[in-house]
């Protein structure tokens, strides 16, 4: 499993070990819904409210801020051999 993270609003930065804490509950997540061995990537983007209203105007119409998008890798998406399966996509605004 590999989680890719990106801190856009540094706001983020002032919590100690972020990354670790994302990283955790996504191995949690997988655990829990039996996906503990899969060899997949996720991807979270920790960003401000300006940015995450963007993002949900541009992808669900609303043009507004929330705390959390999720974009789900369609399940029928071919994956090359041997390439991790990426699951989706993660956006948190602080």
């Amino acid at each position: 499993m590999t989680v890719s993270i990106e801190v856009e609003d540094e706001a983020w930065s002032a919590l100690p070990g972020l990354a670790e804490l994302a990283r955790s509950a996504v191995e949690a997540a997988l655990a829990g819904a039996g996906l503990a061995d899969t060899h997949c990537v996720v991807a979270i983007l920790f960003t401000d409210d300006e940015s995450i209203a963007q993002i949900n105007a541009e992808w669900r119409g609303k043009d507004k801020p929330t705390n959390v998008l999720s974009f789900p890798t369609p399940e029928d998406m071919p994956v090359p051999a041997g390439e991790a399966r990426p699951l989706g996509d993660i956006v948190l605004a602080r």
